[in-house]
């Protein structure tokens, strides 16, 4: 009986089992028949796939008509019927799919289907991102998301950033967003390699980053990096050099040269002397060997400011290891960075280093990432480029480089002996040897993370992350004695040092359960954190020897400080997702914080918020069917966030500091601060709403994406004037409000797509208004100043740009003195508009024929003021161009008034046409009634520009299959800052460039650049 058993099941397996045969093929591009590595192939109804190898080749057992689904990541999915036993398959590349793409929501890094996010929410892959071989992250961000707002601080080696999201919340406090990296938030990114980055999924608003707490009130910037890839393994190197030449500098006349009020001087600095005329004249002092120099009175043929500037160099070599398995995924990565400035002498290397990892074991998953850098810098401060552009246009500037001989023309003892108040006076190379600021920044950034599988539908996630910063800083001005009175330099050192150390933590728990057409996805979660931060500072003047910068080496005392602070937060929070048939969604939050900085009363706070989703094209049958019509989706959000960024550790409490012979000669004694401690202080409080529609056409070859969003600020906190009589001269306190109404439309789209061509097209637009609705004061006129012409007022923009002006009659005549001719300021300063442009657009274009890819974007600003501080230094130097438009005559001003008061005592003004204004041919004319005007150097601040220029060119595979170890090869050529178009009043620099905020030039603001240069990244 059992041997019939056993022969029946025999004959019965031979008879159900599949005649399978072996088929075997390659899964290639459409557009190009490259290979595609690593592709997954499995068969429909059965639990049996493969992978491609690395020339897209695969084999696998099935039947005759079976039906193979192949798919890979940026391609679309594709079923293919078995037909015979060798086949080819050709996938077509994905367009942007909005109802299957996975995005980082709000929920601390946890992957969400686009479909369910009820919030604006934008990616930039690492392709996009490193376009043009950007060595900061922000740069390859600029102008490619709406609503976002990028600006470089200078065009130093190492610049700062600033990022702004959907306009100003705060009046006082933090205005940028979040940055979150793999789950961890840090205080910045400048040192994130880009080239470790997959994807930043750009959350624009509280709504999206309501999570976060209080720094997420601005929006969230969430970085993934790069993770292992299924295969036999990678290893990509990447070099990209490029170079750097300075442009735009403001323009200066060649007319005259220098001397003061006409009269030729060869010690003066200042360009207020007679006509060039192309003789030769005496230039300085008499030199100790008595010679006298010489040089051409007369404008040299090209700009001899530019030869201060040398070619920058920008080298950086990257090399990346990436595997993946059933079981793990590793990614590592190292980066050697070196820039050599415009600036002779002023340098900065980068070496950095990336370990991602994720281990599986059953229900267990580890994830660590470990990323470190180390970053120096060496520059000169300010000095070499502020002390060149009030020089005459003959200036020798290649005479100055050797200051250090007594016999030179650069040497402090034989320097002018006048120049523009307040302005550094010697020679450029003086200045770039002698002082010098050095850096050395140390980051450690880091986290673990596991995630238990309880269940299919509950898991459990802990995390802990570490973030570490060490900046090491030195700047010395060296000592140099001269026998010319007045032209000591004393020397000084000052040593520095700041720590920072974040530590956060997370324990989120995460379920998901389904029940017919209605789904449900929830966590909740707590966040605990702790900032510390210590910086010393030692400095030391009047140095005793010129070869020794150190503060031991000195006459007099040390000064110095040293600032301790550590804030922490608790928070826990909340979100719930409920979704029917896969196209109604519905999402509620809730957190609550409970924050160091504030009074007991007050630190814990607790804010909502809702939002929605209708993903329509899944909703009705007839767009499902449509063939114009491929997906649509409108949403809504509402969000309240407490906001505490504006008050920093400590600052509710009344602090004590050391005064100097109080009581009475040596005795210590300690003096409060003058601030009166307000123990009432709440968070400011941003409501925010959003709507918004994306619609995709035409198979998804035509994309758009339109949002509104609203967000009102409540409570701003402010540093208010109290009277003296309370023992204290100000206080913290809760008023002001701040609104910003934003408009974004963004559209992208496939113009031509076939087999050797795709051409796509991406624009973004915003409108961003926003309006300061309330202060603390008590009247209309009430404002509040932020720097230089930058002031928050009233019912007008923030920031405001506020200039003084001349009186005025009331059609905006400048009225003059009937006798001298000469005019008068007016009470008020004048409100040009706002600091910040108001309309943004950007421009990306990616063309690519067979192995050929070109790629540019354009960067447009509109609706912003500006003011230029350098340009009323030149002004008084008597170098900027306008003081040569009268011929350094006497003049009438233009669109003048005379005033006249009746017997009645009315006031009428008769257009000037004969009093000359008086001196109006002398330097100090020009110092006091032009330069002493800001609205003279006011002008708008729009700008169109060429962003990135990139031509790239991949080898293809037919000629790397010679080279057995080089899979993928691709060499390209880009330039930034190709060209740029100013409005027509503008003449100082590139606007994007920041000094201290939108809407202001320092003196000491650096020139900005272009660049040009080369890339090869080559996988093994």
């Amino acid at each position: 009986m059992p041997l019939m058993f056993i022969s029946f099941l025999s004959i019965y397996g031979q008879q159900e089992r599949p005649n399978r045969n072996l088929v075997v093929g390659q899964v290639v591009e459409e557009e190009n028949e490259d290979p595609i590595p690593y592709a997954t192939i499995f068969i429909k109804g059965a639990n049996k796939q493969v992978l491609t190898d690395d020339k897209g080749q695969f084999a696998i057992q099935a039947n005759k008509n079976n039906i193979l689904i192949v798919s890979y990541i940026g391609f679309e999915s594709k079923e293919v019927q078995v037909t015979s036993h060798n086949i080819k398959i050709y996938l077509k590349k994905a367009a942007y799919d909005l109802d299957e793409v996975q995005v980082v929501g709000t929920a601390l890094g946890l992957k969400r289907p686009a479909k369910e996010l009820g919030y604006s929410a934008t990616i930039i892959n690492n392709a996009k991102l490193t376009e043009g071989a950007p060595t900061n992250t922000l740069t390859g961000l600029s102008s490619k998301v709406a609503g976002l707002r990028i600006n470089m601080y200078d065009s130093k080696v190492d610049p700062d950033f600033k990022v702004v999201l959907r306009g100003y919340r705060s009046l006082t406090g933090n205005n940028e967003p979040i940055y979150v990296v793999d789950g961890m938030p840090i205080p910045d990114i400048n040192r994130l390699n880009p080239n470790d980055i997959e994807s930043i999924t750009v959350l624009k608003g509280a709504n999206a980053a309501a999570l976060y707490g209080s720094e997420g009130v601005n929006g969230a910037l969430i970085i993934t990096t790069k993770s292992g890839e299924k295969g036999k393994g990678k290893v990509e190197y990447r070099n990209s050099t490029m170079f750097s030449s300075v442009f735009l500098l403001p323009k200066a006349q060649t007319s005259f040269g220098q001397g003061i009020d006409g009269v030729y001087s060869p010690t003066t600095s200042q360009s207020w002397g007679p006509a060039f005329d192309g003789t030769m004249k005496d230039f300085g002092t008499t030199l100790p060997n008595g010679e006298q120099p010489q040089v051409l009175y007369a404008a040299p043929s090209h700009d001899v400011r530019k030869d201060l500037f040398q070619t920058g160099v920008n080298v950086q070599h990257d090399i990346s290891f990436s595997k993946a398995t059933n079981r793990a995924s590793y990614f590592t990565s190292l980066q050697a960075m070196q820039i050599d400035g415009i600036i002779p002498q002023d340098k900065s290397t980068r070496y950095s280093g990336r370990f991602n990892t994720t281990q599986n074991f059953e229900n267990l998953t580890l994830s660590t990432s470990i990323n470190c850098s180390t970053t120096n810098s060496n520059t000169a401060p300010d000095g070499p480029w502020p002390s060149l552009y009030v020089l005459p246009a003959n200036y020798p500037l290649a005479e100055m480089k050797n200051w250090k001989d007594e016999n030179s023309l650069g040497n402090p003892n034989n320097y002018f002996v006048s120049g523009v108040s307040g302005l550094q006076l010697n020679s450029p190379y003086y200045y770039i040897d002698t002082h010098r600021d050095k850096s050395r920044q140390q980051i450690l950034n880091g986290k673990i993370e596991a995630e238990y599988t309880f269940f299919p539908w509950l898991k459990a996630m802990a995390r802990i992350g570490l973030y570490n910063s060490d900046t090491q800083t030195h700047s010395s001005i060296t000592k140099y004695d001269t026998y010319v009175s007045g032209r000591n330099q004393s020397g000084s050192v000052s040593d520095g040092s700041a720590f920072i150390r974040r530590v956060n933590g997370d324990f989120i728990i995460k379920a998901n359960q389904k029940w017919g057409r209605f789904a449900v996805n929830g966590i909740v979660g707590e966040n605990i954190r702790d900032d510390y931060a210590k910086s010393v500072n030692i400095s030391a003047s009047n140095l005793l020897f010129s070869n020794i910068e150190n503060p031991d080496s000195r006459s007099g005392d040390l000064t110095g400080s040293t600032n301790i602070s550590r804030q922490r937060q608790v928070a826990l929070y909340g979100e719930v997702t409920g979704g029917y048939n896969d196209y109604l969604f519905l999402t509620v939050t809730g957190r609550n914080d409970w924050v160091s900085v504030l009074s007991k009363e007050n630190r814990s706070f607790f804010y909502p918020g809702i939002s929605s989703s209708f993903v329509f094209s899944n909703a009705f049958d007839f767009l499902k069917e449509s063939k114009v019509f491929s997906f649509g989706k409108i949403y809504a959000a509402y969000n309240k966030t407490g906001n505490v960024s504006g008050i920093s550790p400590y600052a509710l409490n009344l602090s004590y500091s050391q005064a100097t012979n109080f009581p009475y000669n040596n005795l210590v004694g300690y003096v409060p601060a003058s601030q009166k401690p307000n123990k009432n202080i709440k968070p400011e409080f941003v409501r925010s709403f959003e709507i918004g529609t994306q619609l995709s056409f035409f198979d998804r070859r035509l994309n758009a994406e339109i949002a509104y969003s609203y967000s009102n600020s409540k409570g701003q906190i402010f540093q208010a004037s109290t009277s003296a009589a309370t023992g204290y001269t100000s206080t913290l306190i809760n008023m002001g409000e701040l609104s910003n109404n934003v408009l974004e439309v963004s559209l992208s789209g496939d113009i031509l797509r076939n087999k050797n061509w795709r051409w796509n097209l991406a624009l973004n637009y915003s409108y961003i208004k926003n309006k300061v609705i309330d202060l603390y004061g008590t009247d209309d006129t009430e404002e509040y100043s932020i720097f230089k012409v930058l002031y928050a007022v009233k019912g007008e923009s923030f920031p405001s740009v506020k200039v003084t002006d001349y009186n005025r009659d009331p059609q905006g005549r400048i009225i003059v003195d009937a006798k001298t001719g000469l005019p008068s300021k007016a009470v008020n300063l004048t409100t040009k508009g706002s600091s910040v442009p108001p309309h943004l657009f950007g421009l990306q274009s990616s063309i690519s024929y067979k192995s050929f890819s070109l790629y540019f974007d354009f960067d447009c600003r509109l609706g912003g003021w500006n003011n230029s501080e350098f340009i009323n230094s030149m002004i008084k130097a008597g170098t900027h161009p306008m003081t040569t438009q009268y011929n350094r005559k006497e003049y009438i001003i233009p669109n003048s008034v005379i005033q006249q008061t009746n017997a009645d005592g009315t006031k009428t003004y008769v257009e000037n046409t004969s009093v000359y204004a008086k001196g109006s041919d002398k330097a100090s004319y020009w110092s006091s009634y032009v330069a002493g005007y800001t609205i003279n150097y006011t002008a708008k601040s729009d700008y169109l520009k060429l962003k990135t220029l990139s031509l790239s060119y991949n080898v293809p595979h037919s000629i790397l299959k010679r080279l057995a170890i080089i899979s993928d090869a691709t060499i390209s050529v880009q330039a930034t800052n190709l060209f740029i178009i100013r409005h027509k009043g503008y003449d100082a620099g590139d606007p994007e460039n920041l000094y201290y905020n939108e809407g202001f030039n320092g003196w000491r603001q650096q020139p900005p650049y272009r660049t040009y240069g080369f890339t090869l990244d080559v996988t093994f």
